[in-house]
């Protein structure tokens, strides 16, 4: 079916996962099947392995929405998402230092970006002539984006832990989305079978560290998602099939305090963030 031009998509055919497809295992990958007792050449989890794996890992949840929630929730914030985040000093600065990230990374011609929001990098990548396709389980975000982008660009309301693509792009981009997905190792299956040979998934998320287990252990804060260790995605990521090129730090200082500090103050804030200890927004990235 469609909504105003943008094709809402069900769960399709999941990617294949076999050991004859498996790409070459890594150091850490081989590390980490030693350590379940399993065969080093296998990249794929069964449904029971994953539940283990997720047992086993540091990651750290409270209040967790499901799928229909997520939707729900973002269908109705979508007329101040933008105001919220980016309506400050510090959110536009915030803004700016992930459309940085982002143009720095991806230079493909076809994008694939899971969860579009309202459509920031979908106008930046568009500008720059490349084919964007992007998904989002919220229809009204979906629209925001497609008006932004003047419909030059390919959107679909999909899930992005059900995605259906297969071989097609040289990038895929998932940028303050992945940390909410309830099923990220199905996410990350997707995303390279989305990938052509040799293509690059970028995936940033809230970290699990120091401070984060404080505020959550006093009640502070509402986060409705995971928080992740690098070695968490990148044991996710190798499990997946992808070999881990590089990680590391989009932002360490908190966007709250991004956002709520004066204009007057933004200046030493950007001082302080090469010297804040608990970075909050890391990234992984996996080539295929």
């Amino acid at each position: 079916m469609a909504y105003n031009n943008i094709t809402a998509y069900g769960r399709q055919e999941p990617p294949n996962c076999s050991r004859e497809e498996s790409v070459p295992v890594r150091q850490r990958q081989s590390h980490l099947a030693e350590k379940r007792g399993q065969d080093a050449s296998s990249s794929c989890f069964t449904r029971s392995e994953q539940t283990n794996v997720f047992e086993l890992t540091a990651m750290r949840h409270k209040n967790l929405r499901r799928v229909v929630q997520i939707r729900r929730d973002y269908d109705q914030a979508s007329d101040n998402y933008d105001r919220v985040r980016f309506g400050t000093s510090g959110g536009q600065y915030v803004g700016r230092k992930e459309q940085e990230f982002v143009a720095s990374i991806v230079k493909g011609s076809r994008v694939l970006e899971v969860g579009t929001a309202t459509g920031r990098f979908a106008v930046a990548l568009a500008c720059q002539g490349l084919e964007y396709t992007g998904i989002d389980l919220s229809r009204m975000m979906l629209q925001i984006t497609r008006g932004r982008t003047n419909q030059s660009v390919s959107l679909l309301q999909m899930d992005g832990c059900q995605l259906g693509f297969r071989s097609y792009f040289n990038y895929v981009i998932c940028v303050r989305t992945f940390h909410f997905l309830p099923k990220p190792f199905e996410a990350l299956s997707g995303m390279f079978a989305a990938l052509q040979p040799s293509g690059k998934c970028v995936v940033t998320f809230e970290t699990d560290n120091f401070l984060r287990r404080l505020a959550l252990s006093l009640g502070i804060g509402r986060s409705e998602q995971y928080y992740y260790k690098i070695s968490d995605v990148e044991d996710m990521f190798l499990k997946s099939g992808f070999t881990v090129v590089q990680c590391g730090s989009v932002l360490r200082i908190p966007v709250t305090i991004y956002r709520r500090c004066p204009r007057l103050f933004l200046p030493l804030l950007k001082q302080l963030e090469r010297l804040w200890p608990w970075p909050v927004h890391n990234y992984v990235i996996g080539s295929k």
